[in-house]
């Protein structure tokens, strides 16, 4: 009797320890949601991304809408997408979700496969040009200076540089498009520039930059693609042999000795400013011009760069492992006025724009604001006569700060974006040197194509 008595003390006491532990459970679980929905519903709403270029919106109301659920549905997505420190949120979940499993080496996202090589001139083997540009700050829409610090106007979408089919691989922390190449349409680039230097006759000096996409140089350790890096010497090979009247600058083999150093981002992608020097400086020698020392620059560093490859890859890889962005700052007195597109409504501005903190992925458009004006820079250090005209994509950017001791006046030019005949403002400005700077992808995609547009519109 009294074993029994005792084991029905036991039983009762385990089933108050376990009521009260599910009670407790219960409430920390209604004080987790009750703090959870005070700190969605009442703390400020999150206006801006690093990362993401638009953020939900929250809906107008109809009363189709309310009856059909996608307003309620819209209203959920509104406030799960702007909660109050969202990027964290989301740079903690991908950190989370690698522990899943065993991470891979080789990380790959997107289409890897390599496209189809069809000779086309038209270049409509490729993707469907890209109108609009990477990491524009402003579209410049009125006379006012914009808003230098908010890079998120309405073409401010970041594009893979022409072409994003062609896939990504991350390897030791370093995102990478896949460049497959296409000969054909690199030499069709070539026969683009070649006119120019017909049509300007041999008063105007012609150059063309073509700069290899990251792969080139490191790509070779992948243990599926070690070998794609060939595509672009092939490419290159092409529009060398094709240049008529136009001087090659060779950016592979300048840029190859410091490979080991920061020339490509790791997290975007585009090249560094210190990538874009060494290039500038293989261009100054063969257009024989002065070139500053790096030096003569100011560097300044802004730490926790991650790039627009973490927008499309969301990579642990790269979150975990940010690096600095480092610009370098021209001691040469100058200035610089940013034009629309049709030459236009100008302002003035340095050439390094800031663009603040909550735009990180953006901080590329640090370098004449992005794609967005038509600028031109006047040099008080140099007084040779010599004027040149910049016409790029985005690789181009960071170019026309090392020239301020090259050149007295410097143009620079989107060619996806440009409204005037070129060959024109070429000839009212007395432009006496052309430089085409646009990357590998520009030159073999179907974006080459404006560079004949602007020549003959």
């Amino acid at each position: 009797m009294i074993i029994h008595m005792q084991n029905n003390k036991s039983s009762s006491s385990k089933k108050k320890v376990y009521m009260i532990t599910k009670l407790i459970n219960i409430v920390v679980i209604i004080i987790l949601l009750f703090v959870m929905f005070i700190y969605a519903l009442f703390f400020s709403r999150v206006k801006e991304s690093d990362y993401d270029k638009d953020l939900t919106k929250f809906p107008e109301f109809t009363f189709k809408t309310f009856f059909s659920g996608e307003f309620y549905s819209e209203v959920t997505k509104y406030y799960a997408d702007t909660i109050h420190n969202r990027d964290r949120f989301k740079d903690k979940a991908t950190q989370i979700e690698v522990l899943y499993g065993i991470p891979e080496e080789e990380e790959e996202f997107g289409d890897t496969t390599p496209p189809t090589q069809v000779v086309d001139n038209d270049n409509s083997n490729v993707n469907a040009e890209i109108e609009e540009s990477d990491n524009d700050v402003s579209q410049g829409n009125d006379n006012s200076t914009p808003d230098i610090s908010d890079p998120s106007g309405e073409n401010s979408e970041p594009v893979f540089d022409e072409e994003l089919c062609e896939g990504i691989v991350i390897l030791n922390n370093r995102a990478m498009e896949l460049y497959y190449g296409n000969t054909n349409n690199a030499r069709t680039y070539a026969g683009y520039v070649n006119a120019y230097a017909e049509q300007l006759g041999s008063g105007v000096n012609i150059y063309s930059m073509v700069i290899p996409k990251p792969c080139a140089y490191y790509i070779q350790e992948s243990k599926k693609y070690g070998d794609i890096w060939q595509n672009t010497i092939n490419d290159l090979n092409a529009i060398n042999e094709s240049l008529v009247g136009v001087r090659n600058v060779d950016v592979y083999n300048a840029l190859l000795p410091h490979k080991d150093e920061e020339i490509y981002f790791r997290t975007d992608i585009h090249w560094t400013g210190l990538g874009a020097y060494y290039a500038t400086k293989a261009f100054s020698e063969i257009a024989s011009v002065p070139f500053a020392d790096l030096s003569t620059y100011e560097k300044k560093v802004r730490e926790k760069y991650v790039g627009t490859m973490y927008r499309y890859t969301k990579s642990a890889k790269l979150i975990e492992n940010p690096e600095d962005f480092v610009t370098y700052v021209p001691s040469a007195i100058y200035s610089a006025t940013f034009y629309k597109q049709n030459y236009t409504d100008g302002f003035n501005h340095d050439l390094l724009f800031y663009i603040k903190d909550e735009n990180k992925s953006d901080w590329y458009s640090t370098y004449i604001a992005g794609d967005s004006y038509v600028v031109k820079i006047e040099s008080e250090k140099c007084n040779n006569g010599r004027k040149l005209i910049i016409f790029k994509d985005s690789y181009g950017n960071p170019i026309a700060p090392f020239l301020l001791e090259s050149f007295e006046e410097i143009y620079v030019v989107d060619i996806r974006k440009f409204e005037l005949n070129s060959i024109n403002f070429i000839n009212e400005n007395g432009i006496t040197d052309v430089l085409f700077a646009v990357s590998a992808f520009t030159a073999s995609g179907s974006v080459q194509k404006h560079i004949e547009r602007i020549r003959t519109q």
